[in-house]
């Protein structure tokens, strides 16, 4: 609410306790922000990308609960949403929602479906807070036997049937490394 503070170097750092805090409220709030100011874009993309990486549960609720946060960026929503760990059976049902929902552009699903699943993170000094660990191998692997399921299921869904090409894309990269982890 400090617009004298949204111009400053500093800020890209504090946004981090988004990700610290990781609750519902502060996490939206980010968004909204995100949404609405330009100079916090980029900033805030990051941080809500960082808090993507270590909480996808929290994304995926927020943006199935207001399908409407972030439609002025639905790049970022969308690769917000590939972050989701499908073998939870609830951001698997938030996945599904979305996908699902005729509001959501197909450019949009699309992007999604480009990125899913989406595991990058960045590393850096912190004002709070440690750097996101890495990703557990086997957690992985597991997720992507389920992400690999959950495309297979997509693509019998009428709904879905103009993002042909994007489910087969997707369903070969799942496959190779599906097959990758089995050597």
């Amino acid at each position: 609410n400090r617009p004298d503070w949204q111009a400053e170097v500093g800020l890209a750092e504090a946004l981090d306790l988004a990700r610290v805090a990781a609750i519902p409220a502060t996490t939206s709030l980010l968004a909204r922000w995100v949404e609405r100011s330009p100079v916090a874009a980029k900033a805030g993309e990051m941080a809500l990308h960082e808090t993507a990486a270590a909480r996808p549960d929290l994304l995926v609720d927020l943006l199935a609960a207001d399908p409407n946060l972030l439609n002025a960026q639905p790049e970022l929503r969308a690769s917000l949403m590939a972050r989701a760990v499908v073998s939870d059976p609830r951001q698997s049902a938030g996945v599904q929602s979305y996908l699902a929902d005729p509001a959501v552009p197909n450019d949009e699903k699309r992007e999604f479906l480009t990125l899913f699943p989406l595991r990058s993170t960045t590393t850096g000094h912190r004002l709070y807070g440690k750097p996101h660990a890495p990703y557990d191998q086997d957690a992985i692997r597991a997720d992507d036997r389920a992400a690999l399921q959950a495309v297979a299921a997509w693509r019998s869904t009428a709904a879905l049937a103009p993002l042909a090409r994007e489910l087969d894309a997707a369903e070969a990269r799942l496959l190779g490394w599906v097959g990758q982890a089995a050597r």
